[in-house]
C-alpha cells in the first residue's frame, strides 16, 4: 500500500450509467468521491452517495475544462479523475503530469490512451502489434477517400475519428462511390471544441472502415490490468441486443467464459494500454478472424454488470491506485444484463410491428429470467437509478424508428 490516506477521486458525466455505478461502489467500499456536474439536473445529483458535489466548466469545452482540470488538481482538490467516457480519458492524458506519480504510473500512459481515442491510430497501433482489425483509412480530402475506399472495398463505414468531438452523427453506411461523394465531408464542429480541433485538426474528417455486419455476435471483454500489467479482473460478454440493430449501442448482454478468448483479449489490452481499466469489443466477417473495432481505457456503459458477475471493477481499480492487487473472482456465467429503458421500448417496437412476433416476445422472456443486472440499477440506490433507466428515454423517437419491421438476425444466440 503506498500510503494511509486512499486517493481521492474526482467523477464527472453525470448523466452515465457508468458513473453512477463508480459512484456507488467507491462510495460503499469508503473512498472519498468528488463529484461534479455542469448540467442542471443529472440522475447523479439524486444518488444517496453523492455527499459532495461541485459544480465544473462543460466537458465538451476544451478551452475553459481543461484550465479548471489543472487549477482543481494543483490545488490538491482530488487526487485522480475517474475515467468515465472518452472525453473525460482525453482530458486525463492532457493533464496525466499533474497527477501525483504514485498514482500516475498505475494509469495507462499519455500516447497509450490516445491511441485507443482515436480510431486511425487504434488501426496503427494494432498493426504494430500484430492484432487483427477492420481495414481503415484516414483521408482528408475527398479525391482521397475515394481512393482509399477502393482498398477498403465496398460497402463501409463513415464515421468519426474519434468521440471525443461532437459531428452529430455516430457512423453511415457508404455504398458505392456515388454515396460516398455525396456524404464525405467536413464535420462542422461547435465553437466549444475549436481548441480541440486546433490540437487535433485531422479530427474534421470522417474515416472509412471496413463494413462488418453483425451476422456473428459481438463480443467483448472487460476488466483490470494492475500496476505491472497482471490481470487482476478479466470476463467476456456476449452484445445479444443493441439499438440501432446495425450500428447502435448494446442494451443486453449475455456472460459467458472462453478461457482462450480472454487470454487473447488480455493479450491486445496489455500491448495496447498496458495498464488500468479496460473494454475491448471484437466482431468477425463471416469465417475470418476476429477483429478489434474498439477499445476502451475506462468505465464502460454495462460496468456494473461486472460487478453483478463478482468482479467489483471500480473498487479493484481504486485500490489498484494505492498500490493493492487483488485478484477478482471467477465471472458467474450464463447471466444478463439489461438497459431496461432502451431494451423494452425497441423490443416493444420489434413486437408490434414484427415480423416473427411469438419469437421475438419469447426471446424477450428468455432474457429477463436470466438478467441479473440492469445498466444503471442498483437497489440501494433507487431514485438515483430509477432516473437513470429513464434517463436514455428523453429521445424515445431513436428506440422506435429503427425497430420497426426489423429482420430477425438473432437465431444462433445463446441464451
Amino acid at each position: 500500500m503506498l500510503g494511509a490516506r486512499p486517493p481521492r477521486v474526482a467523477l464527472f458525466d453525470t448523466t452515465y450509467p457508468s458513473t453512477l455505478a463508480m459512484l456507488q461502489s467507491l462510495a460503499q467500499s469508503g473512498a472519498s468521491v468528488h463529484v461534479y456536474q455542469n448540467e442542471a439536473y443529472s440522475p447523479l445529483r439524486y444518488s444517496r452517495y453523492a455527499k459532495q458535489v461541485g459544480h465544473c466548466p462543460p466537458l465538451n469545452d476544451y478551452t475553459a475544462f481543461p484550465a479548471w482540470l489543472a487549477e482543481q488538481l494543483k490545488a490538491g482538490v482530488f487526487d485522480v479523475v475517474a475515467p468515465t467516457s472518452d472525453v473525460i480519458c482525453y482530458h486525463i492524458a492532457q493533464s496525466l503530469e499533474l497527477i501525483a506519480e504514485p498514482y500516475r504510473e498505475r494509469l495507462p500512459t499519455r500516447d497509450s490512451i490516445l491511441d485507443v481515442l482515436f480510431k486511425d491510430r487504434l488501426a496503427e497501433a494494432c498493426a504494430r502489434h500484430d492484432i487483427a482489425t477492420p481495414r481503415t483509412r484516414a483521408p482528408t480530402s475527398l479525391e482521397q477517400a475515394l481512393l482509399d475506399a477502393e482498398e477498403v472495398g465496398y460497402p463501409l463505414i463513415l464515421k468519426p475519428r474519434s468521440h471525443i468531438c461532437d459531428p452529430g452523427e455516430r457512423g453511415r453506411r457508404i455504398d458505392n462511390p456515388e454515396q460516398l461523394r455525396r456524404d464525405f465531408h467536413a464535420y462542422e464542429m461547435p465553437e466549444s471544441q475549436r481548441a480541440l480541433v486546433a490540437a487535433q485538426p485531422d479530427l474534421i474528417w470522417p474515416l472509412l472502415q471496413q463494413y462488418v455486419d453483425h451476422s456473428n455476435p459481438q463480443l467483448s471483454c472487460s476488466g483490470l490490468l494492475d500496476a505491472s500489467s497482471r490481470t487482476v479482473a478479466a470476463a467476456a460478454t456476449i452484445k445479444v441486443d443493441q439499438s440501432p440493430s446495425a450500428t447502435g449501442v448494446g442494451t443486453a448482454f449475455y456472460s459467458y467464459q472462453d478461457d482462450d478468448f480472454i487470454q487473447n483479449c488480455t493479450d491486445s489490452v496489455r500491448k495496447l494500454l498496458g495498464r488500468g481499466l479496460f473494454e475491448i469489443e471484437l466482431l468477425r466477417d463471416g469465417d475470418g478472424p476476429r477483429m478489434v473495432i474498439d477499445v476502451n481505457a475506462r468505465a464502460f456503459g454495462q460496468i456494473n454488470f461486472d460487478i453483478a458477475r463478482g468482479s467489483d471493477l471500480p473498487a479493484l481499480w481504486h485500490a489498484s491506485l494505492n498500490g493493492e492487487s487483488n485478484q477478482a473472482p471467477r465471472a458467474k456465467q450464463g447471466i444478463v444484463c439489461l438497459d431496461p429503458g432502451p431494451f423494452f421500448l425497441a423490443n416493444l417496437t420489434r413486437i408490434v410491428t414484427g415480423p416473427n412476433r411469438w419469437r421475438r416476445l419469447v426471446r424477450v422472456f428468455r432474457l429477463l429470467l436470466r438478467t441479473r443486472s440492469w445498466r444503471g440499477w442498483n437497489w440501494r440506490d433507487p431514485i438515483a437509478s430509477v432516473l437513470m433507466c429513464l434517463w436514455p428515454l428523453r429521445h424515445p423517437s431513436t428506440f422506435v424508428r429503427s425497430h420497426i419491421r426489423e429482420r430477425d438476425n438473432n437465431a444462433d444466440l445463446p441464451y
